[in-house]
């Protein structure tokens, strides 16, 4: 995931703590499995497609992304998906995860690290203020680039 589409993904969410788990984020992007259910009959159609479709644009370009990379645990999701479904379901499928993975790193603090041990520890990179490449007035220059519109509001959201 680039810079840009990290920004601006960050910025159709929002304030992320606000969803209590990855589930109700992804339900609110639009990417979970429509129901539809009539008595005992249940059927499960396309994605909801409610919420932000620029965000599940994103996600999806993300995801074919991803498919194109080497060696990662991702890709191996994704062509597991394809080979069952095709390539569009798979796309979804792998936009939903990345989505899910990015609220989990987000609520722990937690930087993504593909674990390629055989013993499948899981290591914890905590994100401390020192890490941080760019200055936050280089990072709002290079959304500004990008072409979004930056604006200062206060915490209830109301701009200036």
């Amino acid at each position: 995931m680039g810079f840009i589409s990290a920004t601006a993904i960050l910025a159709e969410i929002g304030d992320y703590t606000d969803f209590e788990n990855s589930e109700k984020l992804a339900a609110w992007c639009g990417l979970v499995p429509s129901l539809y259910q009539s008595a005992e009959m249940v059927v499960l159609g396309g994605i909801t497609k409610q919420g932000s479709k620029h965000i599940r644009r994103m996600l999806i370009q993300i995801a074919y992304a991803i498919s194109r990379t080497k060696n990662s645990k991702l890709k191996r999701f994704f062509l597991r998906i394809q080979a069952k479904k095709g390539s569009k379901v798979a796309a979804v499928a792998l936009a939903r995860k990345v989505l899910c993975i990015l609220h989990h790193l987000l609520i722990n603090q937690e930087i993504y690290l593909e674990d390629e041990d055989k013993n499948n520890t899981r290591r914890k990179a905590i994100v401390s203020p020192s890490s941080i490449e760019m200055p936050i007035l280089e990072m709002i220059d290079c959304i500004i680039r990008a072409g979004y519109v930056v604006t200062k509001s206060d915490s209830r959201g109301r701009s200036d």
